[in-house]
């Protein structure tokens, strides 16, 4: 079974049961509905987790709802995250991945979510 790797969770969304994930189409070596061993950092095994849906957009073309879905900031931040990990030219072909869990490993899931959500307590206002 081939990997995957997830470098980003700023917005929880590997929690949810699907999710979205922007890539250069050169990195994407799976199909849709291909069980994938998704890791995170590469160091925290999530689970298992199938690609549903592939749509490719121009890297010059992506806007601000994409990055907002994946990251929870605005456009200019995600460039610059996905120039940090991949080689990225303005005419790069981009992949708009959305993967669904097949299985997934709950233990690591809610260690994962823990720390996610303490670090949401220290830094957003609560709804008392």
């Amino acid at each position: 079974m081939r990997s995957i790797n997830f470098s980003i969770n700023t917005n929880g969304k590997l929690f949810a049961d699907t999710f979205g994930d922007v890539r250069p189409m050169y990195a994407i070596e799976f199909k849709v509905n291909e069980e994938l061993d998704a890791t995170y950092n590469e160091k925290y095994r999530l689970g298992i987790v199938k690609p549903l849906s592939i749509i490719r957009f121009p890297f010059m073309g992506m806007k601000d709802y994409l990055s907002l879905l994946d990251t929870g900031k605005p456009v200019n931040y995600y460039v610059k995250i996905l120039k940090s990990i991949y080689d990225i030219e303005d005419s790069t072909v981009m992949a708009r991945v959305v993967y669904g869990y097949v299985m997934r490993d709950i233990e690591t899931q809610t260690d994962l979510m823990n720390a996610w959500w303490a670090k949401r307590r220290e830094s957003q206002k609560q709804y008392a």
